[in-house]
Order: C-alpha cells, then structure tokens, then sequence
C-alpha cells in the first residue's frame, strides 16, 4: 500500500481568471478521505491566451523545482475537446470569450513532461463531489458569468459526443421576463437559453447596474425570485434526463443564498409531484437533494486536483 505523501498540481481556467495549486495527499487518509493540502497557490487574470498559459507554466516550473509533483490536472472553461484520442484534445474549442476559441491549452503545460488530465471546470468538481458524497450520480451546476452542468452517471463523467453544455437548455420563460421582453445578450449563440436568463451579466443587466455591483441587490428584490424560477428548471430538468442522487450548486452568484429558496420551490412545482421520491415531498426534503457546494469558490481547483490524482493513479496502472 502506498504510504507517503504525492503532491499534485491543479489549474482551473475561469473565463474571469485562472487558479493554479499545488496540493499534498495521503492516500492513507481514511478520517479526510479526498483531502488536498494546498501548499501554493497562485491566480492569474485571465488575458489573452499566449500571456496567461504562459504564465501558469512558468509558474508551475517554479513550482516544480521547490515542491516536485507527479501529474496535472487541467478543469477548464469550455465547450473543451476532452477527448484523449481527438487530435484537439486539449482545446478550448467554440468558447464565446474573445480570443480564446480553439485555444490548445496542453501544449505550454506539456513542457513539464507529467502525466496530464483534462476535462471541464464542472465535470472536475461534479466527480471530486461524487466520491466525497459517496454517490455515483451526482449533478454539479455553477453560475458565475456563464452557467455550466457537470455530471456523473454511475460513477463516471459523461463525455459523450463532446460534454454536457445543459446551461444552454431553451427554459420556459419568466411571466415578467415575458411581459419586459427582457434579453440580456449574454450568450451570443442563443437569445433565450438558460445563460441569458440567470448568468451574473443577466442579473446586472436586469437590475441596470455592472457586474461588479450585483452584491449591492437585496435580497428582497424579485430578481432572485426569476433567476431561482430560471436555475430550478434546470434542476428539475435534470432529475428527469439524469436522475442525479443529488444536484450540488457552486459558482459567484450562488453566494446569494436566498435563491436556494426559490431554485428549490421551482424544482417541487416543476415535478409537480411526478417523480415519487422521498426528497420531493416538501421544501425540507428537497433541501437535502438540492444544496449548496460547501467548497465555495474551491469547488473548481478541487476538481483539478482530483483530476490529477485520478491521472496519476491511471499512469501507474498502465505502466506496470
């Protein structure tokens, strides 16, 4: 059995800035299982794509040469290519960020010649919180300046012909939302999706102010209401395409902890009752199905950390 400590290196590529950790684990840690000590941390705002990767991977070669680690693991805004055998895998692929479409993120970081993992900035964390509930299907939303859906099907990420993109789903339209005739432009591939009606430049836009200011709406004002009316469709959603064993919410605007209240009642009165499960009985009940992420801000770097370590597992087996 392996004893001693393995470090790992984790880089989560926000569409805002990027993260990069170098953690400690002891695979012997039956009281924490899935605890990463993070022993160096770095952000880097995110530029254009040469300036930014490149100052990961210079970062990470310093990194190297004071606290050695085994593997990376890359959780990446998307769509990505997450494919190992695809001759893009490793790239950003029809991103909206400016400049940063079909970006080949690897190839900086290959200079370190390490075992390398690469998946969604959502996917990452969906299966990190998987393993940490014990469940093997498990959904895992963030909302932030997009909206993105990770999940787990029997106790695997689904990839498929690319990766769920569930945030872009066509939701039933808020009455007042309706009568406004409210679009916010924040998806420049479609008008009405689920992003351009409850990401962070959708809530700014409704409340007239900048996204930097969103903190400063109360919590009384009816824009929670229509963003939880908006997020508790896409979890009702996904009970019925996925089943998950539980939905985990993360991301910025999910600080705002009154829209739980909301994303939770939607989900009751979308099911409307249909799927006979304990956990959609009352609002008590869907509060243990429905709930918030407990690593904040740190469900993403998670995720890659746990990426690589599930690489450097996979590395060791196929070398013996």
């Amino acid at each position: 059995m392996e004893s001693k400590i393995v470090r790992y290196a984790g880089v989560e590529g926000g569409g805002q800035s990027w993260k990069v950790c170098i953690a400690e684990y002891d695979p012997n840690n039956t009281t924490e299982p899935l605890h990463f000590k993070v022993i160096a941390q770095q952000i880097f705002k995110t530029s254009t794509p040469t300036e930014t990767l490149q100052s990961i991977q210079q970062y990470l070669q310093q990194q190297y040469s004071i606290h050695p680690f085994v593997s990376i693991g890359v959780a990446c805004f998307g769509p990505i290519d997450p494919k190992p055998s695809s001759p893009t895998f490793g790239y950003i692929t029809t991103t909206p960020k400016p400049n940063w479409a079909h970006t080949n993120v690897l190839l900086p970081l290959r200079s370190l010649n390490l075992p390398i993992a690469f998946d969604t900035d959502v996917n990452a964390p969906a299966y990190f919180k998987s393993h940490k509930y014990s469940l093997r299907n498990l959904a895992y939303i963030t909302v932030g300046t997009g909206i993105g859906v990770g999940i787990i099907v029997n106790g695997e990420p689904v990839h498929g012909a690319l990766h769920p993109e569930f945030g872009h789903f066509l939701p039933q339209i808020h009455p007042k939302d309706q009568s406004e005739n409210f679009l916010s432009g924040s998806c420049s591939y479609h008008k009405t999706c689920l992003e351009s009606f409850a990401c962070a430049g959708a809530i700014a836009k409704r409340a007239g102010i900048e996204m930097k200011d969103l903190e400063h709406i109360k919590d009384d004002d009816d824009i929670w209401e229509r963003v939880g009316w908006y997020l508790g469709q896409l979890c009702a959603n996904l009970v019925l395409a996925v089943s998950p064993e539980r939905i985990v919410l993360g991301g910025g605007i999910m600080r705002r902890k009154i829209l739980l209240k909301y994303i939770r009642e939607t989900v009751l009165k979308v099911l409307g009752g249909y799927i006979q499960l304990p956990y959609f009985e009352s609002m008590e009940k869907v509060s243990e199905f429905v709930v918030y992420s407990p690593d904040g801000d740190d469900a993403g770097i998670m995720g890659a950390l746990d990426l690589a370590r599930r690489e450097h597992e996979r590395s060791k087996h196929s070398n013996l």
